[in-house]
């Protein structure tokens, strides 16, 4: 097997996520006999000299960069004589990382998927002590990885042969493999392999490889690679959904705790009455959808449509002045939006525009006083919103807002004050954690007030300036993407 990596393959490989540097040295180990991984650091340069510098993995991720990325790859493997560049992404939660690698000669992409990372408990502690951390399993990225390594063309001469090898040995560069700030906003963890200014530790040990013997000199092991695994690495198209700026679908369950606050300004007639709700629950979901991710056409994949739902759960009303008196009160939420995601990594802008409904209804019986005081009210509105999720870290920090032209307001503005006006807008701040592949968390609070100018006639029934409408709480959910 070894054999068709004779002739001085040269290989670079560049590492980005959490522990990093620790993943470099481990895979360049399993470089076999005739098989150069490249220093780190004279990567990192040329890499900068083309011009791929920062978060590679967010421009390999990103369709519409694809083509510029691998121009400049191919023209890093030319400059340092490379046969093959492997980009290896790992993904929080621990067991997920993404395999890319460009044929230095062709500009050919022999690899472009997800591979798993099993992370294994550490064994039980004898008692009084701390369990020992949990270990990662890279049994499959290393198969993936072995099977590039012997498909990896010839990118530069074989070093000389060393006296006493009937065959010759192939000296490789030192690998110098260490974390550096390289995408470390993203990750949380640093890189290594792709960042300008990253330099050999100090102390480094050669790692030049005998063809006559399967072991680098510092004896680690080597491992021969079945045929079957070279074949099957090979992935003609691109895994979609791993990360949410490319996601087909998206969808959102949520569970909603939100008060609201209803008020008149300036009221001159006792027959208005204000309206307060505390700690009410809502159920509901959303969803994303991106149909031209399917065909993978640039600009117009990144269209999509997002709807919503959301309505309380047995909710009861009661004047202040008589709480026996429980009036089934519905409210509920929808809206459906014509969407555009941006991305810029670690930066995911999601910009709409839509139509929405916000109903707030009680069910009075005819003749009961309260039907001429208690007027329901179902907004109606056209929303332009933006909406950010930004990676740091671990986390994802998310933020949004919108701005709400009033179409209607039902009951209020047709029975009460047919001459009012209203407008309203709304925010929200969160916070996401990944919990699994495509899995997330989340958690965020939200804030939506409507303005209305009541302009009420001279020698009205009801009178009042203003009145004022706000909806406040939080909600929390689970985020799944294919």
């Amino acid at each position: 097997m070894a054999a068709r990596a004779e002739g001085g393959a040269r290989v670079g490989i560049v590492v980005e996520g959490e522990d990093a540097g620790k993943i470099r040295q481990h895979l360049a180990r399993l470089a076999p006999s005739g098989v150069v991984v490249v220093d780190e650091r004279g990567l990192s340069e040329a890499l900068a000299k083309n011009g791929l510098g920062g978060d590679l993995g967010g421009r390999i991720n990103q369709a519409s960069a694809r083509g510029n990325f691998v121009a400049q790859a191919v023209a890093t493997a030319k400059t340092l004589n490379l046969g093959l560049i492997i980009f290896i992404r790992r993904i929080a939660p621990k067991d997920v990382a993404w395999v890319f690698a460009v044929n230095g000669q062709t500009g050919e992409e022999e690899i472009d998927r997800e591979v798993g990372l099993v992370e294994r408990a550490g064994p039980k502690p004898k008692k009084g002590k701390k369990r020992p951390p949990p270990t990662i399993d890279y049994s499959e990225l290393d198969t993936e990885v072995q099977a590039l390594f012997m498909k990896a063309p010839k990118g530069g001469a074989a070093a000389a042969p060393s006296a006493g090898d009937d065959e010759g040995t192939a000296a490789a560069e030192p690998v110098t493999p260490r974390g550096t700030n390289w995408g470390a906003a993203d990750w949380g963890g640093g890189s290594s392999g792709g960042g300008a200014g990253s330099s050999p530790s100090s102390g480094s040990s050669s790692s030049s490889i005998s063809s006559g013997s399967s072991r680098l000199l510092q004896n680690d092991k080597r491992q021969e690679v079945p045929e079957a695994a070279i074949a099957s690495s090979k992935t003609p198209r691109r895994k979609r959904g791993t990360d949410v700026s490319d996601a087909f679908i998206v969808l959102r369950p949520v569970y909603t705790l939100s008060m609201r606050t209803f008020s008149y300004a300036n009221r001159q007639t006792d027959n208005l009455r204000p309206y307060e709700a505390k700690l009410v629950s809502l159920l509901g979901a959303e969803l994303e959808a991106y149909p031209a991710v399917v065909a993978a056409i640039p600009v117009v994949e990144n269209i999509g449509v997002k709807v919503g739902y959301r309505q309380a759960l047995g909710l009861k009303s009661s004047p202040k002045d008589n709480n026996t008196v429980k009036l089934t009160t519905t409210w509920k939420e929808l809206d459906a939006a014509l969407c555009y995601r941006l991305v810029l990594h670690p930066m995911l802008i999601n910009v709409a525009v839509g139509y929405g409904s916000l109903a707030f209804t009680f069910n009075i019986p005819a003749g009961d006083p309260l039907a001429g005081q208690a007027p329901d009210l179902t907004y109606t509105f056209v929303r332009p919103s933006l909406d950010l999720r930004v990676t740091a870290g671990p986390v994802v920090i998310l933020a949004g807002g919108g701005y709400r032209y009033v179409l209607g307001t039902g009951k209020l503005g047709k029975d009460y004050f047919p001459d009012g006006q209203a407008s309203g807008f709304d925010g929200n701040l969160g916070v996401a954690y990944p919990i699994a592949s495509r899995f997330e968390a989340y958690a965020l609070g939200f804030y939506t007030r409507f303005t209305h100018a009541l302009n009420p006639a001279s020698g009205a029934t009801y009178v009042a300036k203003s009145a004022t409408d706000a909806y406040y709480g939080g909600r929390l959910g689970v985020q799944f993407h294919i």
